[in-house]
This record gives C-alpha cells, sequence and structure tokens, in this order.
C-alpha cells in the first residue's frame, strides 16, 4: 500500500466522467463528512484513531489510512465508509488512489480532485482474463460493461488497450452499475499496493 499518511476521516468526491464538478459537491461532502466525524468523536472515538499497521499481505508498505470515508461517487452506493485492514477480494471495494497518468487527467478534467482518493469495486484479480475492446469490457470472455468514448463535455476517453491475464500483484477495478465510471477500462489495472484498505459499508443509501 502507498506510504501516504492520510487524514483520519475525508470525503471521497463524485470521479466518474458524465459531468464536470462543481465547488458545490466539495463543499457538501465535506460539511456532510465533518459532521459524521464530529459525531463520530463523540459517540464512537474508535472509529476516528489512524489506521497504522505492520507491514503485511493486506497492507505491504505498512501506510497511514483513514478509518472513516465518506463516498460521494457513484460507483458503489453512497455514504460512510469504514476501511479495514484486510486481504481484499474480489467483490470488495476498496479505497486506493488513481495511477498518477489517470489522476492527472481527472484533475485537468475535474473528474476528480488532486489527491483525493476513491473507493472502487474489485471486478478481477490474479489468472482473470480481462479485454477492453471495441468499447465492450469482457471478464472471462463475459461482457461486462462498455467504455464510453467521450465524456459529457464531448471530450475523448481513451479506453484500455489490453487483453491479457491479470498477475498475482494486480486489481481490475470497474463498476459494472455505473456506466460513466472512471475505472481501470480506462487506465487498466493497478497495483494490489495501491490499496489503503477494504471500504466496508458503515451508512449508505441507494444504489449506484
Amino acid at each position: 500500500m502507498r506510504d501516504v499518511k492520510l487524514p483520519v476521516a475525508l470525503a471521497v468526491m463524485p470521479d466518474d466522467v458524465s459531468f464536470p464538478r462543481r465547488p458545490t459537491w466539495r463543499y457538501r461532502a465535506l460539511v456532510l463528512a465533518g459532521m459524521v466525524v464530529g459525531l463520530a468523536a463523540i459517540f464512537a472515538p474508535g472509529l476516528l484513531r489512524t489506521v497504522t499497521p505492520a507491514a503485511g499481505p493486506a497492507n505491504p508498505a505498512g501506510a497511514f489510512a483513514p478509518r472513516l470515508v465518506y463516498n460521494a461517487s457513484d460507483s458503489v452506493p453512497r455514504g460512510f465508509y469504514v476501511i479495514r485492514m484486510q486481504p481484499p477480494r474480489i467483490g470488495d471495494a476498496i479505497l486506493t488512489h488513481l495511477p498518477a497518468p489517470a489522476a492527472r487527467l481527472a484533475a485537468e478534467r475535474h473528474y476528480l480532485p488532486t489527491g483525493v482518493p476513491l473507493v472502487k469495486p474489485i471486478a478481477a484479480g490474479y489468472g482473470d482474463h480481462v479485454c477492453v475492446r471495441n468499447g465492450v469490457v469482457r471478464i472471462n470472455g463475459r461482457v461486462v460493461t462498455l467504455a464510453l468514448t467521450h465524456d459529457r463535455q464531448s471530450r475523448p476517453l481513451t479506453a484500455w488497450p489490453g487483453c491479457r491475464l491479470l498477475a498475482e500483484h494486480e486489481w481490475f477495478l470497474l463498476s459494472t452499475v455505473h456506466a460513466a465510471s472512471y475505472d481501470s477500462r480506462y487506465f487498466g489495472p493497478v497495483p494490489r499496493t495501491a490499496a489503503y484498505g477494504v471500504a466496508v459499508p458503515l451508512w449508505t443509501w441507494g444504489t449506484p
């Protein structure tokens, strides 16, 4: 995992490619997250302890990570998640950062502010065959979703041009229920060490 110290609680902003972000989104998310952090400090102070585990399978770098995040993205249900240091599995959502080139593009287009992590579901892992061809995303030969060619402002999107088996150290992050999710269909597999931990729902609402 990344050897970076994060705050004990933070807001994960919307990160899809469907529309540019407005400052009010950031403000509302931070205010809501702040309210919950305050309540947690009073009623459940254990939630606000920064996780500083020893290096291991779930956290190779022994990185600092927040214990509580607010997710405003539609890649997974919106709401609050507790970050747990446990080995992720396919189907889990993880707190992670974008690869550097994808992070720069996301910041330039206002999909996601610089330095803000994301909560993304793991769709495939070691030994799975992932293929993105002609805008179609397949996992082990099964069509799971599509890759868009343009965002809502008609700016071009480049799909990951891969078609291969995933290595032991890789995850493929993909929301199959949110077509505009900015995920591995565009920036490809991510190293497992990029994960801060597993995002476990604490209080969520709606469906992505």
